[in-house]
């Protein structure tokens, strides 16, 4: 145990939000920092071969699931916390519907890895920079929407379950394609 280095496992807010609020976003960051370090496991050439590959044809390929995440985000950013509709900005990053008329995910082809990394980056910031004016009293305010009622903590509850669902999948796509464990 002596070899191995010291670690401080804690959660630290966010500078410049709310306290209750940068905990949360500093959750949010945690898990896309896990995204990016598991894009990072893999060499750009390989990982670029392989962005729009999928085990089977009912499956999402790894340009599919990106795209996804980020679209998720956005919507859940804007509909459900913001209550607002996209800014221009963010629709021109999301330019694809995030469903087909079957009601599967649309099928992302022809970004390279450098562009999907861009929007998840871009989406990103867009979201923290939209949550800075948050109180904590707001944060835990219900909206009242048709078919639930939701809080902007809940939000990004599911925004990191979500994230980490789909990172699982991304990971199982590199490890069956490249023939090797993904971490």
């Amino acid at each position: 145990m002596a070899d191995r280095p010291f670690r401080r496992l804690s959660i630290d807010p966010l500078a410049g939000y709310d306290p209750v609020v940068g905990r949360a976003l500093w959750q949010l960051e945690a898990t896309r920092r896990s995204t990016e370090e598991l894009l990072d496991s893999v060499p750009a050439g390989e990982l670029s071969g392989i962005l729009e590959w999928a085990p089977s044809p009912d499956a999402n390929s790894i340009a599919t699931l990106l795209y996804h995440i980020v679209a998720v985000e956005m919507d859940w950013l804007h509909d459900e916390i913001l209550e607002t509709p996209f800014p221009g900005p963010i629709d021109e990053l999301l330019p694809h519907p995030m469903r087909d008329d079957t009601g599967h995910l649309a099928v992302i082809t022809g970004d390279t890895l450098t562009h999907h990394r861009q929007r998840l980056s871009l989406s990103r910031e867009h979201f923290l920079q939209s949550l800075v004016p948050m109180n904590e009293r707001d944060f835990r305010r219900l909206r009242h929407l048709p078919d639930y009622d939701v809080t902007p903590e809940w939000v990004i509850f599911h925004l990191i379950e979500h994230e980490c669902e789909h990172r699982g999948h991304i990971a199982e796509r590199l490890a069956t394609r490249l023939g090797r464990r993904i971490s």
